[in-house]
Protein backbone atom coordinates (compact mmCIF):
# COMPACT_ATOMS: atom_id res chain seq x y z
CA UNK A 1 0.00 0.00 0.00
CA UNK A 2 3.03 2.11 0.02
CA UNK A 3 1.86 4.24 -3.15
CA UNK A 4 -1.80 4.37 -1.83
CA UNK A 5 -0.98 5.55 1.26
CA UNK A 6 0.91 8.96 -0.25
CA UNK A 7 -1.76 9.70 -2.72
CA UNK A 8 -4.54 9.08 0.41
CA UNK A 9 -2.73 12.16 2.48
CA UNK A 10 -2.29 14.14 -0.79
CA UNK A 11 -5.87 13.78 -0.99
CA UNK A 12 -6.91 14.48 2.53
CA UNK A 13 -4.40 18.02 2.53
CA UNK A 14 -6.56 18.90 -0.62
CA UNK A 15 -9.36 21.79 0.25
CA UNK A 16 -11.90 21.67 3.23
CA UNK A 17 -14.02 18.93 4.06
CA UNK A 18 -16.99 20.87 3.56
CA UNK A 19 -20.03 18.37 1.55
CA UNK A 20 -21.22 20.01 -1.66
CA UNK A 21 -24.36 21.70 -1.03
CA UNK A 22 -22.55 23.11 2.69
CA UNK A 23 -21.93 26.67 0.69
CA UNK A 24 -25.59 27.74 1.04
CA UNK A 25 -26.85 30.14 3.80
CA UNK A 26 -29.87 28.55 3.59
CA UNK A 27 -28.02 24.81 4.77
CA UNK A 28 -30.39 23.91 7.79
CA UNK A 29 -27.13 22.06 9.54
CA UNK A 30 -25.98 25.63 9.63
CA UNK A 31 -28.54 27.69 11.00
CA UNK A 32 -28.51 25.09 14.31
CA UNK A 33 -31.28 23.24 12.59
CA UNK A 34 -29.13 19.57 12.43
CA UNK A 35 -32.30 17.19 12.80
CA UNK A 36 -33.94 19.00 10.23
CA UNK A 37 -30.71 18.52 7.57
CA UNK A 38 -30.90 15.27 8.69
CA UNK A 39 -34.12 14.26 7.57
CA UNK A 40 -34.20 16.29 4.50
CA UNK A 41 -30.96 14.06 3.75
CA UNK A 42 -31.98 11.11 4.72
CA UNK A 43 -35.53 11.91 2.26
CA UNK A 44 -33.22 12.87 -0.46
CA UNK A 45 -31.25 9.69 -0.42
CA UNK A 46 -34.39 7.84 -0.30
CA UNK A 47 -35.81 9.27 -3.66
CA UNK A 48 -32.93 9.12 -5.39
CA UNK A 49 -32.47 5.27 -4.29
CA UNK A 50 -35.78 4.72 -6.26
CA UNK A 51 -34.87 7.31 -8.90
CA UNK A 52 -31.27 5.51 -9.02
CA UNK A 53 -32.73 2.29 -9.11
CA UNK A 54 -34.90 2.91 -12.24
CA UNK A 55 -32.12 4.56 -14.07
CA UNK A 56 -28.64 4.90 -12.62
CA UNK A 57 -27.02 6.46 -15.37
CA UNK A 58 -29.13 9.33 -14.62
CA UNK A 59 -29.75 9.68 -11.07
CA UNK A 60 -26.45 7.39 -9.41
CA UNK A 61 -24.55 11.15 -9.47
CA UNK A 62 -27.58 12.71 -7.55
CA UNK A 63 -27.86 9.54 -5.39
CA UNK A 64 -23.90 9.79 -4.52
CA UNK A 65 -24.08 13.64 -3.60
CA UNK A 66 -27.47 13.16 -1.56
CA UNK A 67 -25.49 10.35 0.54
CA UNK A 68 -22.28 12.72 0.65
CA UNK A 69 -24.68 15.27 2.45
CA UNK A 70 -26.04 12.45 4.42
CA UNK A 71 -22.65 12.04 5.72
CA UNK A 72 -21.88 15.43 6.02
CA UNK A 73 -25.27 15.24 8.57
CA UNK A 74 -24.02 12.76 10.39
CA UNK A 75 -21.11 14.44 11.30
CA UNK A 76 -22.12 17.37 12.05
CA UNK A 77 -24.19 14.85 14.90
CA UNK A 78 -20.91 13.13 15.69
CA UNK A 79 -21.60 9.92 14.46
CA UNK A 80 -18.35 9.69 13.10
CA UNK A 81 -19.57 5.54 11.93
CA UNK A 82 -22.65 6.63 10.30
CA UNK A 83 -20.64 9.39 8.42
CA UNK A 84 -18.01 7.26 7.25
CA UNK A 85 -20.79 4.30 6.07
CA UNK A 86 -22.72 7.29 4.15
CA UNK A 87 -19.35 8.55 2.12
CA UNK A 88 -18.38 5.04 1.46
CA UNK A 89 -21.32 3.88 0.22
CA UNK A 90 -21.41 6.95 -1.99
CA UNK A 91 -18.02 6.33 -3.17
CA UNK A 92 -19.64 2.71 -4.16
CA UNK A 93 -22.08 4.57 -6.20
CA UNK A 94 -20.35 6.70 -7.72
CA UNK A 95 -17.16 4.79 -8.64
CA UNK A 96 -18.25 3.09 -11.75
CA UNK A 97 -19.38 6.50 -13.37
CA UNK A 98 -16.31 7.94 -12.26
CA UNK A 99 -14.18 5.46 -13.21
CA UNK A 100 -15.55 5.62 -17.24
CA UNK A 101 -15.67 9.49 -17.55
CA UNK A 102 -13.51 10.73 -14.60
CA UNK A 103 -13.25 14.26 -15.76
CA UNK A 104 -17.29 14.52 -15.91
CA UNK A 105 -17.42 13.59 -11.84
CA UNK A 106 -13.86 14.21 -10.44
CA UNK A 107 -14.80 17.28 -8.49
CA UNK A 108 -17.59 15.41 -6.47
CA UNK A 109 -15.66 12.77 -6.83
CA UNK A 110 -11.90 14.53 -4.58
CA UNK A 111 -15.05 15.83 -2.30
CA UNK A 112 -16.39 12.21 -1.49
CA UNK A 113 -12.84 10.39 -1.51
CA UNK A 114 -11.60 13.38 1.02
CA UNK A 115 -14.75 13.41 3.14
CA UNK A 116 -14.25 9.36 3.59
CA UNK A 117 -11.05 8.89 4.05
CA UNK A 118 -11.27 11.97 6.75
CA UNK A 119 -13.86 9.94 8.67
CA UNK A 120 -12.18 6.51 8.14
CA UNK A 121 -9.01 8.51 10.53
CA UNK A 122 -11.36 9.69 12.92
CA UNK A 123 -11.97 5.90 13.55
CA UNK A 124 -8.78 4.94 13.31
CA UNK A 125 -9.45 3.05 10.41
CA UNK A 126 -7.45 1.77 7.03
CA UNK A 127 -9.64 2.89 4.37
CA UNK A 128 -10.74 0.44 2.10
CA UNK A 129 -8.03 0.19 -0.01
CA UNK A 130 -10.36 -2.54 -2.87
CA UNK A 131 -12.40 0.77 -3.02
CA UNK A 132 -10.30 3.73 -3.33
CA UNK A 133 -7.48 2.07 -5.13
CA UNK A 134 -9.02 2.41 -8.63
CA UNK A 135 -10.00 6.06 -8.12
CA UNK A 136 -6.43 7.08 -6.88
CA UNK A 137 -4.98 5.32 -9.74
CA UNK A 138 -8.23 7.32 -12.31
CA UNK A 139 -6.97 10.79 -10.36
CA UNK A 140 -3.13 9.75 -11.16
CA UNK A 141 -3.88 9.26 -14.78
CA UNK A 142 -6.33 12.97 -14.78
CA UNK A 143 -3.08 14.39 -13.43
CA UNK A 144 -0.84 13.30 -16.18
CA UNK A 145 -3.27 13.96 -18.64
CA UNK A 146 -3.18 17.59 -17.19
CA UNK A 147 0.38 17.89 -17.38
CA UNK A 148 1.09 17.04 -20.50
CA UNK A 149 -2.31 18.55 -21.91
CA UNK A 150 -1.58 21.95 -24.27
CA UNK A 151 -3.10 25.55 -23.06
CA UNK A 152 -4.79 27.31 -24.86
Amino acid sequence: MGGTGSRVASIQARGTTRPPHSSSNSDPSHLGRREEALTHAQEAVALYRKLAAERPDAFLPDLAMSLGALGSCYRGQGQTRKAKEAFEEALGKLSPLFLHLPEAFARLMAMLLRDYLTEAAALKQRPNTDLIAPLLAAFEKLQKAERVAPTP
